[in-house]
């Protein structure tokens, strides 16, 4: 085995024209490492995640390093609900449909924007935990509902969210 260093490099976005397919990659900002890069296909309305989000396991902040704002902007630049992304494929597990795959990052956003509402009213983490029940910011009807340690999962979202907020003190995410 010899390893080949990357001959391409990129800081932000960068468009691969393959002359029948294109290749729009974009950095999604600091998760649990520091290079993750998604990328759409829009000639198949395809959107590649790696381990960033799957169908798998209940999406969540990651760790209070993780660069939550570049994430909405990332996730807010990709083509519209109706016309770009029909297919997700993560690097584990199954594809996700696009409507799973909005459902979830609609989750993030929603408990993202909860928390800094709650730290604007000068709630307390304990207080914003609990009225931000696991049912009502998450219906039990969609699936990652059922998926093991969901309710624990969002507990810690929220205090994610609310120590990352801590530390970059930030306003809602549209």
């Amino acid at each position: 085995f010899v390893p080949t260093r990357p001959r391409i490099l990129f800081n932000d976005r960068m468009t691969l024209d393959l002359e029948d397919l294109t290749l729009n990659l974009v950095t999604f900002g600091r998760d649990h490492t520091e290079s993750d890069v998604i990328v759409h296909v829009p000639q198949l309305e395809l959107l590649l995640v790696g381990d960033l989000f799957s169908r798998d396991w209940f999406p969540s902040f990651q760790s209070p390093a993780s660069d939550v704002p570049r994430w909405f902007q990332v996730l807010d630049s990709l083509p519209s609900e109706r016309g770009g992304v029909k297919r997700v494929l993560s690097g584990h597990g199954d594809a996700m449909t696009g409507d799973e795959f909005r459902g979830q990052v609609a989750y993030l956003r929603g408990v993202w924007n909860a928390v800094a509402k709650a730290r604007a009213e000068g709630r307390t983490l304990a207080s914003t935990q609990e009225h931000l029940p696991f049912e009502k910011a998450f219906p039990p009807a969609s699936r990652e509902a059922g998926l093991p340690g969901a309710k624990e999962q969002h507990l810690s979202n929220v205090e994610t969210a609310w120590r990352i907020q801590a530390a970059n003190p930030v306003g809602p995410s549209s």
